[in-house]
């Protein structure tokens, strides 16, 4: 799925329930990019996690599908994971 003005610079093809629970519900790991994806669930987790330089996922309205990548400026390419 692509969401026009995303507020990612990169989305990925992933699922959200193709990749590996953690401890922490929000939190899931991704064996292809060896990242954890951090579910964002509000507008202060995404700009928590993009400062940080996390890798996230975003379900709007809490419905599937969940929307996952890097936020714009924030990619491991770029010195942000």
């Amino acid at each position: 799925m692509r969401i026009e003005n995303c507020p990612l610079e990169f989305q990925c093809d992933k699922s959200w329930r193709s990749l590996k629970r953690t401890e922490d519900k929000d939190i899931r790991h991704c064996i292809s990019c060896g990242e954890d994806v951090h579910l964002c669930r509000t507008e202060e987790d995404f700009e928590s996690a993009q400062g940080a330089g996390k890798c996230v996922a975003l379900r709007p309205l809490n419905r599937e599908p969940v929307v996952m990548g890097w936020p714009k400026g924030r990619g491991p390419w770029q010195g942000g994971g």
